[in-house]
């Protein structure tokens, strides 16, 4: 039997003070040549206080401000509140067999079960007009999620009709329960501006009790798909899975989504590849903020369609693809002065991509990566017509990433490595009258490995946001947040 255990303890970043510890211990033991069996558990232990506001811009004065969001500050002290605070509390357990049956079939079993406590005193803020002027409110809730899983799968290699077929056939079942405190959202309890102390602190205290659990989440799943080898040169895959997605009470829905793919490898270093997938998405339950809170929108299915190629020569890694992605789109409607979020409308995803790495030295290694995204809102109703061909909202047109990595000489254990990332402009919202401006993004670091006392330890260390770029990145839909300003992280890692 073998053990690996796991600490790793971590902090701050912007003004947030984070106290997280983690622990994990992986146990794997070997039954003959045939059966393996591993076991994970993994817990952790968060409280961030200090958070920065999350800025929610449904109430933004865009006309008044010129279509500009305010200047951006890293004064945190002005746009959080001292004491508030989310707490968590996780822990994941897995087991399972890997059975090895003869040299053509092989079982795997997973069974597990997870865990999240978590209970929040959170400020949050309405941002109002280019001066930095906002309203805040404080959100307590409380809450716990349960999910057991469980999925068996097995795999076999064979040759028929002069072919390699590689084939994968399972079931999965998994159920999600959640209890909930009586939530409270204190609307407009403070004013406030970014650029200006923030007085207000929390004065009450939240009653965090759970009520009786919600209705279970149940997803039962069954896949099947076979990879054939026509030859060396052309291979395909086709596979199907059923998928029984129950939201008690709200709904039920069953969906057959396949998968389809054909490769073509004109030699060995390199794929050419066209493939088809589609995917059922389940429903999301309405916020609080919205007029239809607690309402569960219906389960939608994507569709993904791709070409692309891979080749690995020599130093060089290179790809490229372009892609289409379908989407029923989730959007925000105004009915008699009242907000609410909804299903309306097809998302359409179409762009590229393309990644290349290349070992320069055998020290160092550099890469490339970019992503272009045309993204549209098409087929919307009636009721949000005045959407239709805009942009979606958090869909920046162009992504672009350069890394490095360079191995120290005579110290092989010890590397620094790099990373500058570019984020385009993003629209906040789906009405495209706000936006966040791009922004360029640098981050360095190190990687130390060492043995002490007989283990084996890791030491990583970080510097975000290098060149303190002042920025506003978006923050999930109608929602933007504060840039991270200049931090440092260091993280012990050690196997026991």
């Amino acid at each position: 039997m073998r053990a690996n255990f796991a600490t790793e303890q971590g902090d701050a970043y912007n003004a947030s003070e984070i106290d997280r510890s983690v622990a994990s211990i992986a146990l794997d033991k070997q039954f003959g040549s045939s059966l393996l069996w591993q076991t994970t558990l993994v817990y952790e232990d968060s409280n961030n206080t200090g958070e920065p506001f999350q800025f929610y811009l449904d109430r933004y004065d865009v006309s008044g401000s010129g279509g500009r969001l305010p200047t951006p500050t890293y004064d945190y002290d002005n746009m959080n509140v001292d004491n508030a605070y989310y707490k968590s509390e996780t822990l994941l357990a897995s087991t399972g067999f890997e059975w090895h049956l003869d040299d053509q079939w092989m079982l795997r079993y997973q069974l597990g079960f997870s865990r999240k406590d978590h209970s929040s005193n959170k400020a949050f803020a309405d941002l109002l007009n280019a001066a930095g002027d906002y309203s805040g409110a404080i959100y307590n809730f409380a809450g716990r999620l349960d999910t057991f899983f469980t999925q068996a799968m097995l795999q076999a290699t064979l040759s028929a009709l002069g072919m390699k077929h590689e084939l994968v056939a399972g079931l999965g079942l998994q159920r999600n329960k959640t209890q909930y405190s009586d939530f409270d959202y204190r609307a407009d309890e403070f004013p406030g501006n970014i650029y200006e102390p923030e007085p207000y602190r929390v004065l009450h205290t939240p009653d965090f009790a759970l009520n009786a659990a919600r209705p279970e989440i149940v997803q039962r799943s069954a896949f099947v798909s076979d990879t054939v080898h026509f030859s060396e040169r052309w291979q395909a895959i086709a596979g199907l899975r059923f998928t029984d997605y129950e939201n008690k009470p709200d709904y039920q829905t069953r969906e057959l989504s396949p998968t389809l793919a054909l490769i073509y490898k004109p030699d060995l270093q390199t794929s050419l590849y066209a493939s088809y997938v589609e995917g059922l998405e389940p429903g999301s339950r309405v916020a609080d903020r919205y007029a239809n809170a607690g309402e569960v929108l219906d389960a939608t299915v994507s569709k993904q369609t791709e070409f692309g190629f891979k080749r690995q020569q020599d130093a060089l890694d290179y790809s490229a693809a372009i892609f289409r992605i379908d989407r029923v789109n989730e959007t925000d409607i105004t009915r008699d002065a009242d907000l609410y979020l909804t299903l309306d409308g097809l998302v359409q995803y179409q762009g590229a991509e393309m990644s290349a790495a290349y070992q320069f030295t055998r020290n160092l290694n550099m890469g490339l990566g970019a992503t272009y995204l045309d993204a549209t809102i098409e087929k919307t109703s009636s009721d949000s017509a005045d959407l239709e061909g805009n942009t979606p909202g958090n869909a920046p047109e162009w992504q672009v990433v350069g890394t490095a990595q360079y191995s120290i000489p005579n110290i092989p254990s010890l590397s620094v490595h790099g990373a500058v990332r570019y984020f385009g402009d993003t629209y906040i919202s789906d009405d495209n009258l706000l936006s966040v401006p791009g922004r360029t993004v640098v981050n360095a670091g190190f990687s130390y490995d060492f043995d002490m006392q007989g283990k084996a330890w890791t030491l990583v260390g970080n510097i975000n946001n290098l060149f303190n770029e002042e920025y506003w990145a978006s923050g999930g839909y109608t929602a933007g947040n504060i840039g991270e300003a200049r931090n440092a992280s260091l993280t012990l890692k050690v196997l026991l």
